[in-house]
């Protein structure tokens, strides 16, 4: 059975010589795996198709449903984001998108909401005028914690133990409950800026990992 969906390019994986597994993040299904034939080829048609966080239509097959790889057989190019690539804070925020799906999203579980969320931010970092970087970011975690259950303000244990200011707890319900679009946002830099440092750790808390990243990007900075 032949399956079309829009994706975003999570991660891929060179197998063989040319071969790959990527990993996307598609519309209908959720998150799966990927494999095509020789799309490391330069000739490859496909191969646009496969780049990191990039936005395409997919036709995709699976014969047995008790394996977790889907096999490619057709692509098109919806979006590259090539003005992300111009700058090293874009790229970074981009980067930090794909790794924080690839750890939250669970395989084969479609979410609506969440992928408008990530083609939204997406085409916001990709927009050719400056952009802020803080406040992009906290939108995506907090909206995507709360999405996949992981609501910090529900969390009052965590709460507790990082004693949050009341301003910035302000701005997280804010954030969770009733905004939809970045551009309503009015607040304090500072307050956006601590709002990233204490929703890290609680990304931390939760996945018991570090955000690679963020520890990139600020060896690079």
């Amino acid at each position: 059975m032949e399956i079309k969906t829009d994706g975003i390019v999570l991660n891929n994986y060179i197998i063989k010589d040319n071969d790959n597994i990527t990993v996307l993040f598609t519309e209908k299904i959720g998150k799966i795996y990927v494999i095509s034939r020789s799309t490391k080829k330069i000739t490859s048609k496909l191969k646009p198709t496969l780049e990191l966080f990039s936005l395409n239509h997919y036709y995709l097959t699976r014969k047995d449903e008790k394996t977790k790889y889907f096999r490619l057989t057709q692509a098109m190019q919806i979006c590259a984001y090539e003005t992300i690539r111009t700058s090293l804070d874009k790229i970074y925020l981009a980067y930090l998108i794909v790794e924080l799906l690839n750890k939250f999203l669970p395989e084969e579980s479609q979410s609506d909401e969440l992928f408008e969320l990530s083609k939204y931010i997406m085409g916001k970092i990709n927009i050719k005028n400056n952009i802020n970087i803080d406040m992009l970011e906290s939108f995506f975690k907090l909206k995507l914690l709360k999405l996949t259950g992981f609501n910090m303000v529900d969390n009052l244990s965590f709460l507790a133990q990082s004693k949050i200011s009341k301003n910035i707890k302000d701005y997280v319900e804010y954030v969770t409950h009733d905004l939809n679009k970045i551009d309503e946002i009015s607040v304090m830099e500072s307050t956006v800026s601590e709002a990233n440092t204490i929703v890290d750790s609680y990304i931390m808390y939760i996945v018991d990992d570090y955000i690679k990243s963020k520890k990139l990007y600020k060896g690079h900075i």
